[in-house]
């Protein structure tokens, strides 16, 4: 169930009314909605597997039987960890309420964590939380690097399910409708309007890829995100360009939007001005290609060689604008 609107936070007794002892997962500034309750907030914006493991201790200690995640995606993800890590099924019921307008993972039966370094995912059909609260008033005290980056993140979602192996007609509807709510709000949702509108658009992005999934250019953003600590939406926005050039000249994959559209895309990424300097060397573009995730470049629609990712990688570093 989807509650949509200013003040729906104030519903989280009504839709937890049936539990005895809620652990709430939250940013450190999210606290206040968590008052007297158990609460967890130990977790790290790239959430650790480890991490998860003492939320799962927290949970079993004080006898909790329902989760609520408020915050980013890496509070939901966190959430979904504890619910379902060294289990088959998940523990118990889930409210999400995200605070930011991008990740979508709201709306997703996956989980993306790290262990070692490396990224692991979770994936599980009843990891899709059984509650979502969308209450546009958490987005006025979002900073705006943040606002920015999840934007784009639930931007690139939506594109990027257009052309996925995954993609079905139904996903695509989901993501044309969110690319389309994103572009119109956009503007307005950063000088502080539309926050409804940015939120239903994040959420139709994550429903978007709950089908289809996400392709290279979320594979080639995890890697960033880890080497150089930027937002996992500044670094798929930071890819995918390169990714939609690479397809548009490949030709042969017509649920790829044309060139206008990419460079509209840009447009937009250029408008955000999310800083980006730094120093690389070959090394690092070769550990970057190393680690890219297979499994999501299997549902990419078209073959990537090693020298060309290398090469894109290179591009992204040196700031080269295609």
């Amino acid at each position: 169930m989807v509650f949509e609107g200013a003040g729906t936070r104030n519903r989280i007794n009504e839709i937890t009314a049936q539990a005895k002892n809620p652990l709430f997962v939250c940013e450190a500034r999210n606290n206040m909605l968590a008052a007297g309750a158990v609460c967890f907030n130990a977790f790290t914006p790239n959430p650790q597997y480890e991490e998860v493991l003492n939320g799962i201790a927290l949970y079993e200690r004080e006898k909790c039987d329902f989760l609520i995640s408020i915050g980013g995606g890496s509070a939901i993800d966190v959430a979904k960890g504890i619910n379902l890590v060294q289990r088959e099924n998940p523990r118990c019921p889930h409210l999400a309420i995200p605070t930011t307008a991008g990740t979508g993972s709201e709306a997703t039966h996956f989980a993306v964590l790290y262990k070692d370094g490396k990224k692991i995912s979770l994936a599980h059909p009843a990891l899709v939380p059984e509650h979502v609260i969308l209450d546009p008033d958490f987005l006025t005290t979002l900073p705006e690097y943040h606002k920015k980056s999840t934007l784009l993140d639930a931007l690139c979602q939506s594109i990027e399910s257009l052309w996925a192996k995954g993609a079905t007609e139904e996903s695509r509807n989901f993501a044309r409708e969110s690319a389309d709510i994103i572009y119109k709000a956009m503007d307005k949702y950063l000088d502080g309007g539309e926050g409804m509108s940015m939120m239903r658009g994040a959420y139709l992005s994550g429903k978007a890829i709950n089908i289809s999934k996400t392709t290279a250019a979320h594979a080639m953003s995890y890697g960033l995100s880890q080497q150089y600590n930027i937002a996992h939406g500044h670094a798929v926005a930071l890819c995918l360009p390169h990714i939609w050039q690479h397809l548009l000249k490949k030709g042969t994959v017509p649920a790829v939007p044309n060139s206008n559209a990419l460079e509209a895309f840009k447009q937009v990424l250029k408008k955000m001005a999310l800083p980006f300097s730094v120093a690389f060397t070959q090394q690092t573009i070769e550990l970057l290609t190393a680690d890219v995730n297979e499994e999501r470049l299997s549902n990419h629609p078209v073959t990537i060689t090693k020298n060309e990712m290398a090469e894109m990688y290179r591009q992204i570093l040196e700031g080269v604008t295609i």
